[in-house]
């Protein structure tokens, strides 16, 4: 949507505004662009704007590949090496969200490692073992 509106700072001057409106807004204009005084004005930010719009997919499309890259290079990550870095979080919570960020695969990989070689009398393998939900393969 867009505004137009008197600028208090000149006698015959205006403002432009393009923004968005909504209930979240309380049907108030959340500007986008800055306000502008004039239509030239006004076309120059509209065409910035369209460029950063057009660039939107490229930057989306970098932001995945670097996820996804984040998550081969993760799931490549033995599971003995993330028990390790399991053991290393001061909280139980800290723990569990690491544990749980992983892909249910991979869950249940560490969780395999980890019941077969970890002392589960002692240091963090009981707490792994009492909040495993084999199920879910999630930490509770």
């Amino acid at each position: 949507m867009f505004e137009v509106e008197a600028d208090a700072s000149e006698e015959h001057g205006y403002l432009i505004h393009l923004g968005l409106k909504g209930a979240e807004t309380a049907g108030r204009l959340t500007d986008i662009i800055v306000p502008c005084r004039s239509l030239q004005e006004f076309q120059e930010e509209i065409d910035k704007l369209l460029l950063k719009l057009k660039d939107l997919p490229r930057q989306v499309g970098q932001r995945l590949e670097s996820l996804y890259l984040k998550d081969e290079a993760e799931s490549k990550i033995a599971p003995e090496e993330l028990w390790k870095r399991m053991e290393t979080f001061d909280t139980e919570a800290e723990m569990a969200q690491f544990f749980n960020s992983f892909a249910e695969r991979q869950r249940q990989e560490i969780a395999e490692y980890i019941f077969t070689h970890v002392n589960m009398f002692k240091g963090r393998g009981p707490v792994f073992s009492e909040h495993y939900d084999s199920t879910t393969h999630l930490l509770e």
